[in-house]
């Protein structure tokens, strides 16, 4: 099997595309592109290859982890159960900012905010078990910065 090596234009067209030469070089490639149109058309299938191969990519195995505690149960219903009580925590609040503007002065009961607390405690302990069981199949984890 014979492969060619691509061309210093084509390499340039996807040095180009993908945003890597230098603001200079870029500026030279985008006059050149504006007088050759065989290089428009090299870019432009360039182009057409990254979006499909862009759209033909399998999920990665992080998103799959996440699509399956999404779909679990447990998570469903802590869930649920987190924002209802946030829900009916704001609800609490918003009546008693309602009667405090209408001349009631007794101040809230304090379950308002600890049904509030509890469902925000739920969620970010929910988050943190999605992120723990995600980590192993994170692509970036061993990328230093």
């Amino acid at each position: 099997m014979n492969e060619s090596q691509p061309s210093q234009n084509q390499l340039d067209v996807m040095r180009y595309a993908d945003g890597e030469l230098p603001a200079n070089e870029a500026q030279s490639m985008e006059q050149r592109l504006a007088t050759d149109p065989s290089l428009r058309r090299e870019l432009a299938a360039y182009q057409t290859l990254e979006v499909l191969a862009r759209n033909t990519a399998p999920p990665e195995p992080g998103d799959l982890e996440w699509q399956q505690l999404r779909s679990g149960t447990l998570h469903r219903g802590v869930g649920l159960v987190s924002w209802l009580l946030i829900g009916v925590s704001s609800l609490g609040y918003f009546s008693w900012v309602l009667a405090a503007l209408f001349g009631w002065t007794a101040p809230p009961h304090p379950a308002i905010f600890g049904i509030g607390a509890v469902g925000l405690i739920l969620l970010t302990l929910m988050l943190l078990r999605e992120r723990v069981a995600a980590l192993p199949l994170d692509p970036y984890r061993k990328v230093k910065r």
